[in-house]
């Protein structure tokens, strides 16, 4: 009788032990998940800031011509700044090609004061699959956001580029790499639109 109880001591014990694991997993595995999410959405974020800050260093330098009218946007594309920057990989860092015509930094000219030009910088990225961009109910949009603005919270998955809303004013136009991008300002927020030349 003894060693049948041990027995059914033991297989008792390997239940209870199993449960415990399998709630520690149930708990743990959407906390785990959440967090390589958000890493990963970080990750994204940074290497967009890196391509900024390329397309800063080359404008300081004079590496990259722009515009030196004030109110008019230059478009440079990360293929373009991919030789000014200084290390790392050319991919998201969901390891996707960027989409050349929806991935570029926009350098406007905001005001020339006593030979000292001002100049923000708004960015848009694109990987096929994950965007700067907002969810607006269930829909993600991929739009240009401005570089201080840029968080984890900006990373949306789409399936589409940063696209002009239909009710928003065109305002310039500027070409890159066989495309015509027009820049908009419905409530002074710079978006794009992208077309083939």
């Amino acid at each position: 009788m003894k060693e049948t109880y041990r027995k059914s001591s033991g297989l008792l014990e390997l239940v209870i032990v199993g449960l415990i694991i399998a709630v520690l997993f149930v708990v743990s595995v959407p906390a785990i998940l959440e967090r390589i999410s958000t890493s990963k959405k970080n990750a994204y974020i940074d290497i967009v800031k890196m391509y900024v800050d390329a397309a800063r260093m080359a404008v300081i330098t004079e590496r990259i011509d722009v515009s030196s009218n004030v109110d008019n946007a230059t478009f440079i594309s990360f293929e373009q700044l991919k030789p000014y920057m200084e290390s790392g990989d050319f991919t998201s860092s969901y390891g996707n090609e960027w989409v050349s015509e929806h991935s570029f930094v926009v350098v406007v000219n905001e005001s020339s004061i006593n030979n000292q030009t001002k100049f923000t910088y708004y960015v848009s990225a694109w990987d096929g699959e994950h965007a700067i961009g907002c969810t607006i109910g269930d829909e993600s949009m991929a739009e240009i956001v401005l570089e201080t603005d840029l968080t984890a919270e900006n990373v949306v998955v789409t399936t589409d580029g940063a696209v002009a809303l239909p009710e928003a004013k065109y305002t310039k136009k500027v070409s890159v790499n066989g495309y015509t991008y027009l820049t908009l300002d419905p409530e002074g927020v710079i978006q794009m639109f992208a077309f083939d030349e």
